[in-house]
């Protein structure tokens, strides 16, 4: 609880000197930062890559569907988006999975279809169809950033 008289008092703090083991783990993370990348390129946790480099301007979301109404994971169908704001493959660390999902790349429906008919004969030989809701996402106007379009697809595999 404070009162009138301490409110009034000042706080005085003091200061340490700084140990050398703490200024060799300071000069460490600097060499590792600054160095390291120049050096090496990509080295995680460490990048060089400035996040949204590449400046997508259009990006897609999919769902799908399978016959009976049920939602399918999109990486059984190689359209999950592996995006983290560095271009693909840079500053991520990791190597990501394969995908069709291109961020900044809107696929047409031809090349969908293609890849939609590959992706059922090679993983879903039980599902007869799929139907796939792709929405594309932009720039709407020079202020707003919204859907721009919606197309649903009904791709079916490949009869034997």
């Amino acid at each position: 609880m404070m009162n009138a008289e301490t409110s009034n008092s000042e706080v005085l703090v003091t200061a340490r000197p700084v140990r050398p083991l703490e200024w060799a783990c300071f000069l460490l993370m600097v060499f590792a930062s600054v160095l390291l990348p120049l050096a090496f390129g990509e080295l995680y946790p460490f990048t060089i890559t400035p996040m949204f480099r590449d400046n997508p301007r259009h990006y897609c979301e999919y769902q799908i569907f399978g016959p009976k109404g049920r939602e399918l994971p999109l990486s059984d169908f190689q359209l999950q988006r592996n995006y983290d704001g560095n271009p693909v493959g840079m500053g991520a660390g990791l190597k990501p999975p394969a995908t069709f999902n291109q961020f900044g790349q809107v696929a047409g429906e031809k090349s969908l279809r293609l890849h939609l008919r590959t992706m059922l004969n090679r993983k879903h030989p039980n599902l007869e169809y799929v139907d796939v809701v792709q929405t594309v996402i932009g720039p709407v106007d020079s202020l707003t950033v919204g859907v721009i379009r919606t197309m649903t697809i009904r791709e079916y595999r490949d009869v034997p």
